[in-house]
């Protein structure tokens, strides 16, 4: 089932460890550090979330965990269905992400878009 103006935001610690929440949930799910298998999953992984083609889910190794992400983890991507994915950036307009969360964005550290 597809939802309007849904939203999937993805998170990185400092361990370079990742977390997806869907906007507005009260919970998120932890997915680890990014190995190679998700290199450039994120658009993928979140589109297949909206459109019911994929979640995460505790058979598949990720860990749901209630509330927000804790202190020191930062946003530091979204994927939306009004504008795909989002690469956040901080006061200076340098990317959030961190070596492992560009990785799983699929980005460099301009936060271009990686050819694959």
């Amino acid at each position: 089932m597809h939802e309007t103006q849904a939203t999937i935001n993805v998170f990185e610690d400092n361990a370079g460890q990742s977390y997806l929440q869907r906007e507005g949930a009260d919970h998120h799910w932890y997915l680890g550090v990014v190995e190679a298998d998700l290199h450039g999953r994120f658009a993928d992984d979140a589109q297949g979330w909206i459109e019911g083609d994929w979640e995460p889910n505790e058979a598949d190794g990720q860990e749901r965990y209630d509330g927000e992400p804790r202190d020191g983890v930062v946003r530091v991507g979204s994927w939306s269905t009004a504008g795909g994915v989002t690469v956040a950036r901080d006061g200076n307009d340098h990317i959030a992400a961190g070596a492992a969360g560009q990785l799983y964005l699929g980005v460099d550290e301009n936060g271009e878009r990686l050819s694959s």
